[in-house]
């Protein structure tokens, strides 16, 4: 579950995954793993070693802060509000409970998408 997460999220947003990991197991487990540009042995380690219950809500909070990270992209830059939508539909399909995901992140992709950056929006 959780190396799907990372692997897309590789993908999709690039080199800032595996701080995002790092900032995902050490909030959750109040630890202090190194956020390097590479996932850590320790980290990796501690990624490996977690139980059911603990990976279903590690991943889920990795994909918060992804989509957290989206939503500043976009901020950032609003020509990415193009790529907004997929991002979402891709982080919601790795999501435990996507109902439960649209409920944190639906009506604040549809206010990015129809509202905020709807000049930048090419409605893909």
């Amino acid at each position: 579950m959780i190396a799907r997460s990372i692997f897309d999220g590789e993908i999709s947003q690039g080199t800032n995954t595996r701080q995002l990991l790092a900032d995902t197991v050490n909030e959750y487990f109040d630890a202090a793993l190194p956020r390097n540009m590479v996932i850590s042995d320790r980290l990796a380690e501690r990624i490996n070693n977690l139980s059911d219950d603990e990976a279903v809500k590690i991943n889920d909070l990795f994909l918060q802060k992804r989509m957290n990270s989206y939503f500043n992209m976009v901020a950032a830059k609003p020509q990415n509000i193009n790529n907004l939508k997929s991002w979402y539909n891709r982080a919601a399909n790795h999501y435990s409970n996507q109902r439960d995901f649209d409920k944190l992140y639906k009506s604040k992709l549809e206010y990015y998408l129809n509202k905020k950056y709807r000049m930048y929006y090419n409605g893909m």
